[in-house]
């Protein structure tokens, strides 16, 4: 029972691909989990490998992403950043990196050359979330920052990941969408023209930083 190297082993090729059905590249990932299995079992006692470069080395379907992350939180240790796609594509934006990086393990060493190391384990935890975020629906994604607890920080970190705060915030108003149904039951949004009006001067203001 549950997610063990033996039940991975145990189980049929084709039950374990319809329960990863919704992941993409399912046929070869379900081939990579069951070889990866059999691995764990054989050479490690049924743990995983000690450190990122041995995942890197030992398990298929393994990159520096994944072992990097699966180090860091079951090893508590940080030998490098674990950098997918949303980070790929924010980074250069912030200007944390080059805009001409062009993968994830270019971004990775170039980060990895001015972040202290101390915070290498928490960066892909935060960050793929906020990549998440963002992209969802874009007015959605206006609406919490305006109602998070530092509205003020949260808009500057939008506009400088390029989100166009006035076309949004105008599309929020015509659509008043300003307050879900449930918010509005508890209270929660904005209901007159002086709230209306210190949101335009706190997006005015972000706007206006250069």
């Amino acid at each position: 029972g549950g997610l063990t190297v033996a039940s991975i082993l145990e189980m049929d090729p084709k039950v374990l691909n319809t329960k990863i059905y919704s992941v993409g590249f399912r046929n070869n990932k379900t081939k990579y989990i069951k070889q990866a299995a059999q691995i764990l079992h054989d050479d490690y006692n049924g743990d995983i490998p000690p450190t990122a470069g041995e995942m890197i080395r030992d398990l298929p379907g393994v990159g520096p992403k994944m072992a990097y992350i699966v180090e860091n939180i079951c090893w508590d240790r940080q030998s490098g950043i674990g950098v997918d796609t949303h980070m790929q594509r924010l980074f250069p934006k912030l200007g944390w990196v080059s805009p001409d990086t062009k993968n994830p393990e270019q971004t990775r060493k170039q980060l990895e050359s001015w972040l202290p190391q101390d915070y290498w384990g928490e960066v892909n935890l935060l960050w793929v979330g906020f990549g998440q975020e963002v992209q969802q629906e874009r007015q959605k994604v206006l609406r919490k920052a305006l109602l998070c607890s530092r509205p003020l920080e949260a808009l500057t970190l939008l506009r400088a990941v390029d989100f166009d705060l006035y076309s949004e915030w105008n599309k929020m108003q015509s659509a008043d969408i300003l307050a879900s149904d449930e918010d509005k039951k508890d209270g929660i949004g904005w209901s007159n023209d002086d709230e209306m009006e210190k949101l335009n001067n706190m997006i005015e203001e972000v706007m206006s930083k250069k």
